[in-house]
């Protein structure tokens, strides 16, 4: 194989921002409407497939990401909203039975762990956090 030749995968889901015309009316909003914070790029990634598009690896792209910088590495803020939003993407992108096994997942057995660990750390913060999150998204739905 030469230099010459690019390898490119077709994908179903990425998790950097995908290169979408932004007047697509397809797609949606690339914020999800303000529901997804850190997981608005998984959101919309399943979204843009969803509406026919193919999503592509480009195995020579370089992506800085500087996780958490806005609400905090392990922080109570980060701790709710992944909470919350990994059931709020559950409900909204699963369908049928795998929707309904991923929320029974995360409530029997993610929500629990995340307390425990952060109980043994000592960090009522967090603990607080994750079942803020798991109550709020209860009150969304």
């Amino acid at each position: 194989i030469g230099d010459n030749i690019r390898l490119r995968m077709s994908l179903r889901i990425v998790t950097a921002p995908p290169d979408v015309p932004p007047g697509d009316g397809r797609t949606g909003r690339t914020d999800a409407g303000g529901v997804f914070p850190l997981l608005e790029e998984l959101d919309w990634c399943v979204r843009i497939a969803q509406a026919g598009y193919l999503l592509w690896y480009e195995p020579k792209a370089t992506v800085f990401h500087r996780e958490s910088r806005s609400a905090g590495q392990n922080s109570p803020l980060r701790t709710y909203y992944l909470t919350r939003n990994r059931l709020l993407f559950a409900r909204r992108n699963l369908k049928g039975a795998y929707r309904w096994l991923s929320i029974l997942y995360q409530t029997a057995v993610a929500v629990p762990k995340a307390c425990l660990a952060a109980t043994l750390k000592g960090d009522r913060r967090n603990v607080s956090a994750v079942l803020r999150g798991w109550r709020d998204f209860w009150k969304i739905l």
